[in-house]
């Protein structure tokens, strides 16, 4: 045998190994350099660990010989800071590519979704880079015909138009673009995407007619066109649709929906939301014959397999068919929500509450920039695993002149006088629809799955609720109006305390000059990672507002557990805030309950309401 010549393929067998593992480390080196590892939420193992697959995040595949590969990366909601190195490609069994959620910059990168469609392994290829700060125009795309499918998620960054036509070639299965400015409609060559299943194109700021390049998408599934500027009506081709959900909410659409009912298949369970637009005329039967969840009950999809009419002007005046579809209707009814929905205004900004349901709430803050801050204050769900006693969550968003969408909504975890367990928020599969109508009238409907901070992996499984509801307003904000100015209503706003990042106040100066003060934040160490709220009111002496009284109710619970006559009103202490100028001031505290004791600290501008355009201001 030549024995010499059997050892020279060894070698190099052996040599190809060897540099496939150390390219995979070096590229996740680069990669930690390139975003501040060092500052990331959790690093356990990175460049220390002899192992890759100790690295956080970092799933491997071993090969025969030992070799360690990069199979996924999931570093998502993890604090990651600056751009994508190049060395990425260098991961050629990557699979799974996880970044959602950080503030990676620079333009979307063409190199690294190329090599992945080339890379070896899982039939499916999964990219998300959704919620960062992407920008510049999509790149055109070289690729092989690999037979493999490619999950791409590029939504919440700041990429622009054209969308290009060499996409058209990808294996695309999904495909989500929703909430860049892209302004244009997919070109005509998309429409032999033959593998689509999945389009979101939601807040693209896309107008005109409906686009008819998507009418050759014969697997599509699921399209979310939602909050655009699409008008005129809908398309007979889109009735050859099989549509598991369908989403136009928030259009200038009008005419029949007949071409979107058809569309929606008949043999699984869909959704169909086409809140919000100009649609008229009689709800055709074959509505009666689709398959919605029901209004009420667990879900995993936040109300998307839902039915949604709101808004519009259709013929209610069969209480029958309003019998069969009120089960299935998002908030139970279409018909109390018919008609033309009014803006945000300023005078909407303060609490809304239900009075069956007094003890939990919502501060509502339309800010000066245009922008939606909403702060639900709420109670845990009947816990299968051990939680706090109080929950809240918030989100910010750009709404559309008439409503906003909150979803997701986020919720903290972290300690009294800590802030939050690392430089984060989760995200909360939670949907809350909020209407200008004078009645303030919310929509609802929610699924929540939130991982228990101190269970080792549980999960609070909340209550599905799905109501459509009319609040009503607890304060309105001073200078909300050109007839309720007071001397400090400049001090309402969103205040935190900079170094503690993760919780903090929001002030509503009232139009009778009371100060009302929520104070979001967690209970102390020995309690757990849990989320705590106080509130309370006084009237203002100067730029000082002291409440002397702050309150915590606790005792009940969320969603249809929620009993406000079990509700605890806990006299928690005393606050002080002093606000120096428009932009700084200070807190001081004292509490009643031990285990928070007494202390201040500094506090800074987070964010501050539109008030009313007045002669006099």
């Amino acid at each position: 045998m030549n024995y010499r010549a059997l050892a020279i393929p060894l070698l190099l067998m052996l040599a190809q190994t060897l540099s496939a593992d150390s390219n995979d480390r070096a590229a996740l080196t680069e990669l930690y350099l390139a975003t501040d590892g060092n500052s990331w939420s959790q690093n356990d193992g990175w460049l220390e660990a002899d192992s890759l697959c100790d690295w956080h995040g970092v799933d491997c595949v071993i090969s025969g010989t030992g070799v360690e590969r990069v199979r996924a990366l999931d570093l998502d909601w993890n604090g990651l800071n600056g751009t994508l190195p190049a060395a990425l490609v260098d991961l050629s069994a990557l699979n799974r590519l996880n970044l959602r959620g950080n503030a990676l910059t620079g333009e979307v990168p063409a190199g690294l979704i190329e090599s992945m469609i080339e890379s070896t392994g899982s039939s499916v290829l999964v990219i998300d880079l959704g919620e960062n700060r992407l920008f510049g125009a999509l790149p055109e795309l070289d690729h092989a015909a690999s037979g493999r499918l490619l999950d791409l998620f590029l939504d919440s960054n700041e990429i622009n138009g054209p969308l290009p036509t060499s996409w058209s070639g990808l294996p695309l299965r999904s495909l989500v673009l929703d909430r860049n400015p892209l302004g244009v409609a997919p070109p005509p060559e998309w429409s032999t995407m033959t593998e689509l299943q999945r389009l979101g194109l939601s807040t693209i700021q896309l107008n005109g007619a409906f686009p008819d390049s998507l009418a050759g998408l014969g697997a599509l599934q699921e399209l979310d066109l939602s909050n655009n500027a699409l008008s005129g009506e809908l398309p007979d081709w889109l009735g050859q649709a099989h549509l598991r959900r369908l989403n136009l909410e928030a259009n200038q659409l009008e005419g029949s929906i007949a071409p979107a009912v058809e569309a929606m298949r008949i043999d699984t369970v869909v959704g169909l939301n086409l809140a919000d637009n100009q649609f008229s005329g009689t709800l055709p039967d074959q509505l009666l014959q689709l398959n919605f969840a029901p209004a009420t009950g667990r879900t995993t999809f936040a109300g998307q397999d839902r039915l949604d009419l709101c808004w519009n002007d259709f013929d209610a005046s069969e209480a029958g068919f309003e019998e069969l579809i009120g089960e299935s209707h998002h908030g139970g009814s279409f018909v109390a929500c018919q008609g033309e929905v009014q803006a945000l205004t300023p005078e909407t900004s303060g609490s809304w509450y239900l009075p069956e349901r007094a003890g939990e709430g919502y501060s509502k803050m339309l800010l000066e920039n245009g922008s939606l801050l909403l702060y639900w204050f709420t109670f845990p769900p009947q816990q299968p695993v051990p939680a706090g006693e109080q929950a809240w969550f918030f989100s910010v968003v750009d709404p559309r002149s008439a409503a906003a969408t909150l979803t997701p909504m986020y919720a903290t975890r972290g300690q009294f006088g800590q802030g939050i367990a690392g430089p984060r928020a989760d995200p909360v599969d939670l949907r809350l629809t909020v209407h200008g109508t004078p009645e303030a009238r919310l929509h609802a409907a929610y699924s929540l799955a939130w991982p228990a901070a101190g269970s080792a992996g549980g999960t609070l499984l909340f209550d599905h609720h799905s109501r459509s509801d009319r609040l009503s307003p607890l304060t309105r904000l001073a200078g909300s109006r050109c007839d309720n100015q007071v001397e400090q209503q400049w001090i309402s706003g969103a205040w935190f305390n900079p170094d503690q990042a993760g919780e903090g106040f929001i002030v509503e100066v009232n139009e009778d000059g009371r100060g009302i003060v929520y104070w979001f934040t967690h209970v102390p160490e020995s309690s757990g990672n849990f989320q705590a709220w106080m509130t309370g009111d006084a009237l203002f002496d100067g730029q000082t507002l002291f409440v002397d009284n702050l309150l915590m109710p606790t005792g009940t619970r969320f969603g249809s557990d929620f009993d406000s006559t079990e509700i605890d009103v806990v006299h928690w202490g005393s606050l002080t805030l002093h606000f120096d100028d428009d932009l700084s001031g200070h807190a001081w505290f004292d509490s009643e309950l031990p285990e928070y004791g007494s202390g201040d600290f500094s506090l800074s501008r987070l964010a501050r309401p539109m008030l009313a355009e007045c002669a006099d201001n």
